[in-house]
This record gives structure tokens, sequence and C-alpha cells, in this order.
């Protein structure tokens, strides 16, 4: 603008603001999850996935675990994972401080093999962990 190329600048202006709100309605998409989210198998290797289950294991009080990928408009080609978990056994009262805890020990030793979301799938987000349970491949411990 200052060089005197009003229209060139004009035209990075705009193509900055495209991208900006690309990227944040991106990121919007990839905040959280909703039980009408599509899901679909996770597509991962089988050696990743055993990777994934051999780290999962060393997790104190995780019962079971389910992977899937949410299926996303905004850059596909980047995956979004989701990790429903379960630490209670079936005939337990459901502890949300347990819950929390595993959750937080799985937030800091696993590592996964892109963007990842991680729920606790009893209690409140039961209807979550049907959904994940139905899922044909879906459970990985």
């Amino acid at each position: 603008w200052r060089n005197g190329r009003e229209a060139e600048a004009h035209r990075w202006h705009a193509r900055m603001v495209e991208r900006r709100t690309l990227l944040a309605a991106a990121e919007a998409e990839r905040d959280g999850l909703r039980i009408s989210d599509k899901l679909e198998k996770h597509g991962l290797p089988p050696e990743v996935v055993a990777d994934l289950r051999l780290q999962l294991k060393k997790i104190s009080g995780l019962k079971k675990a389910y992977l899937v990928r949410k299926r996303v408009k905004h850059f596909p080609e980047r995956p979004l994972y989701v990790l429903g978990h379960r630490v209670t056994r079936w005939w337990w009262i459901h502890s949300r401080r347990r819950a929390d805890e595993v959750q937080q020990r799985i937030l800091d030793s696993v590592n996964f093999p892109g963007q990842a979301l991680i729920l606790n799938v009893e209690g409140d987000n039961w209807r979550f962990g049907r959904r994940l349970r139905f899922m044909r491949g879906s459970r990985i411990l």
C-alpha cells in the first residue's frame, strides 16, 4: 500500500482474511465432538494401532479404549482421531475423579499419530460410548 500498489495490497488482505476464516472454521470443527458428528474407522496401519495399544496398557485404571476418526470438512487430509475410554467396570459406580485422573495420564503419556480428542464415555457421555462400542474395529483395548 505504501509503495503505491493498492490493488495488490487489497488482494493480499482479502486472501489473508479468507485464510484466517478457514483456519478459524477448522479449529472450531476440531474443538469438540457432538453426538451428531460423523465418525468412521480410524484407518491406521496395524503396527501403529499395536503401538498405541502398548502405550494404553501401561496406564493404570484404564479398562477399555475405542479409537475412531471424526469426519471433518476442513483439511480432511489431517485426521482428527477420537479416543473414547472407560475406567469403570460395569458393576462399579462411575467416578468422575477417577475418569479425570486416567484421562490426564493418557494426555501425559500417549503419543498419537495426529490430532486427537480424548473423552471418557461413561456418565454423561454414555451416548458416545454406545456409538463407539458398536463401531466395528473401534475397540483397541
